[in-house]
């Protein structure tokens, strides 16, 4: 039986990263199930109980190490794992481990990963070094892959898929509904999901978003609905801006699942998010939604909707701007909502490829051949 080792940010509780891991699997077990996954995980525990594969703690260099030895495939993603704009510490880890993957002559590959923001010479260096030995690298973006050739990795092959997430099912709508019932969410109201995430730009900001999704709450006749992705970071902000509300909002604060994440999100009439996972998850269950975007990769994927999917900077956004943008959403919605759906099966086809490009490169030894579309068997 072929071994993968999976690296990435697993295992911290961020429901993205954890939505990312269970796309991986799933594609994984649906295409060809006798391949065995081993997860690099901040708590192997956890990772192995909710997703129901083997992991161990990617900090015990030892056994990471022997696990690379003995792989056939590290795969290095999803996510946004190439990155220094907070720090060159957590890019020059996933670096360490191809590096370790090189010295063991296991073969790895990027997988449907984010790319940048770039910004330290050495985090460059870095990069053209490891990535040109990569055996071929997937990229949820268009602007992720130029960035590589910017940067001049160049040599292994370079396919634009989509974020692994895509490929997860969401709960049903009952458990759904049963979860908010419980956060004593009103009924018979539109809801409006807030996803935002802890970002330094001035000390009015919290101000200036609670104005913006109080107006359009009003406006709408509305409750926004906190959905916190990374907890207790999330709920902390949620408490912050909820308090400046001048209507009833309410704050998911259950642990949720990926997959209830993505089901909630599908309950709300109108997103806005800061966080790019509710963001997908917003595309992915056809409801209406406006990026705040702080981060290049927010702004990448929203801009691949057009104007099917609103974008705000966070940096100069107003009030004003904020409750004019919902309002907007709101009254587009339907021919929105067509429109997210419509593109829904091609991310999902091209979530999955990133899967049939890893098993090519286990079942023909390197070469890559294309899987056609016969195998991804209706995901």
């Amino acid at each position: 039986m072929k071994r993968i080792v999976i690296s990435g940010y697993y295992g911290f509780g961020n429901i993205g990263d954890e939505a990312v891991l269970a796309g991986i699997i799933a594609s994984f077990r649906t295409i060809q199930d006798d391949v065995e996954l081993l997860v690099l995980s901040g708590d192997p525990a956890h990772t192995s109980a909710t997703h129901g594969v083997q992991a161990i703690n990617r900090c015990a260099i030892s056994a990471v190490i022997s696990a690379i030895r003995d792989a056939d495939l590290l795969i290095s993603g999803g996510g946004s794992l190439l990155q220094d704009i907070t720090s060159a510490r957590s890019a020059a880890y996933y670096f360490g481990l191809m590096l370790i993957a090189e010295l063991c002559r296991a073969p790895f590959m990027i997988y449907a990963q984010g790319i940048g923001p770039i910004t330290r010479s050495v985090t460059k260096l870095q990069m053209r070094t490891l990535l040109n030995r990569a055996r071929l690298i997937s990229v949820r973006d268009e602007d992720s892959a130029n960035l590589l050739l910017l940067l001049g990795v160049k040599k292994p092959p370079i396919y634009v898929t989509a974020d692994p997430s895509f490929a997860l099912e969401p709960a049903e709508d009952d458990e759904a509904r049963r979860i908010l019932g419980e956060a004593q969410v009103p009924e018979g109201k539109p809801l409006l999901g807030v996803a935002v995430r802890h970002w330094s730009v001035s000390e009015s900001w919290p101000d200036v978003l609670a104005r913006g999704i109080s107006d359009a709450a009003a406006q709408l006749g509305a409750t926004p609905v906190f959905i916190p992705m990374h907890q207790p970071d999330d709920i902390a902000l949620a408490e912050d801006i909820a308090k400046r509300l001048t209507v009833p909002s309410v704050i998911l604060r259950t642990q949720l699942t990926p997959s209830q994440a993505k089901a909630i999100v599908g309950q709300m009439d109108v997103m806005l998010a800061m966080r790019l996972h509710a963001l997908m998850f917003a595309a992915a269950q056809g409801t209406p939604a406006v990026a705040m975007t702080y981060d290049p990769k927010v702004t990448a994927f929203a801009n691949s909707f057009s104007e099917n999917m609103p974008v705000i900077d966070a940096r100069e956004t107003t009030a004003d701007e904020i409750t004019r943008t919902i309002i907007d959403a709101w009254a587009n919605r339907e021919d929105i909502r067509s429109a997210l759906y419509a593109k829904l099966p091609e991310l999902r086809r091209k979530a999955v490829r990133n899967t049939c490009l890893a098993l090519s490169l286990l079942n023909s030894k390197g070469t890559i051949t294309e899987l056609d579309e016969s195998d991804y068997h209706g995901l």
